[in-house]
C-alpha cells in the first residue's frame, strides 16, 4: 500500500499560515490592551480615537480567530483567556461612564492604580498566554 506524501510547499503554506494566525492573535493583543488601558486616561478626540484603535485590535481578533479555525486549529483556550482579562476592564470603564452620568468626582488615584496594576496583570498573563499559543504547531 502506497502513502501520499504532503507535498513540502503545501506544509511551509501551512507553517505560514498557522505564524500569521499567530502574529494577528499577538498583534491584536498589543492593539486592544495598549488602547483599552490610554481610554483611561483620555477625554475628548482623543479618547474617540483610541477607542477606535481599540476596536481595530478587536477586528484582529475576529480575523485570527477565523485563521485558526480554516486551519483546524483549537484556540478557544487562548481567546477565553484575553476575553476574561479584557472584562476586567469593564468595572473601571462602568466606574468612570458613571461618574460622568451621575457627576461625582471620580478617584484619580483609584482609577490610576487600578488600570496599571491591571494592565501589568494583563501583560503577564498575556505573555504566557501567546507563549503557549505558539508552541502550538500546524496539523
Amino acid at each position: 500500500m502506497r502513502t501520499k506524501k504532503t507535498p513540502a510547499h503545501w506544509t511551509l503554506r501551512m507553517n505560514d499560515q498557522l505564524t500569521s494566525a499567530k502574529t494577528l492573535f499577538l498583534f491584536a493583543q498589543i492593539d486592544t490592551f495598549g488602547f483599552i488601558t490610554l481610554l483611561q486616561f483620555l477625554s475628548g478626540f482623543w479618547f474617540v480615537m483610541a477607542l477606535l484603535a481599540m476596536h481595530s485590535g478587536i477586528l484582529m481578533f475576529i480575523f485570527a480567530r477565523k485563521r485558526f479555525e480554516k486551519l483546524g486549529i483549537d484556540s478557544n483556550k487562548h481567546f477565553l483567556v484575553t476575553y476574561i482579562v479584557l472584562s476586567l476592564y469593564l468595572p473601571i470603564l462602568i466606574y468612570k461612564l458613571l461618574s460622568r452620568i451621575i457627576g461625582f468626582l471620580e478617584n484619580e488615584a483609584l482609577v490610576f492604580a487600578y488600570v496599571v496594576s491591571l494592565t501589568a496583570i494583563a501583560i503577564i498573563i498575556g505573555v504566557f498566554n501567546t507563549a503557549s499559543l505558539f508552541k502550538r504547531k500546524a496539523g
